[in-house]
């Protein structure tokens, strides 16, 4: 990505966006090559389905903190195109 060709959006307070926004993240991650079309961590859908429901919590938290040590990493420092 180019300087100044990219944009940061933070919504703790769910004021921009009414559901998780994973999902449109992983879209787009999948559109610049950086995972797999179609790659997921298993149970995703429920993880957002809780959190859609009861918003950020302790036990969303450590869910999402489950599923990113179950996800393959290839170094948080160098995002690879696929």
């Amino acid at each position: 990505m180019s300087r100044g060709s990219g944009a940061v959006f933070v919504d703790l307070d769910r004021t921009l966006l009414r559901s998780a926004s994973g999902p449109v993240i992983q879209e787009a991650l999948a559109a610049e090559g950086v995972v797999k079309e179609g790659q997921h961590v298993p149970g995703e859908r429920y993880m957002y389905s809780f959190y859609n429901r009861f918003g950020e919590s302790a036990p969303f938290m450590g869910l999402a903190r489950a599923a990113a040590r179950a996800r393959p990493m290839n170094g948080a420092d160098s995002p690879k195109r696929l």
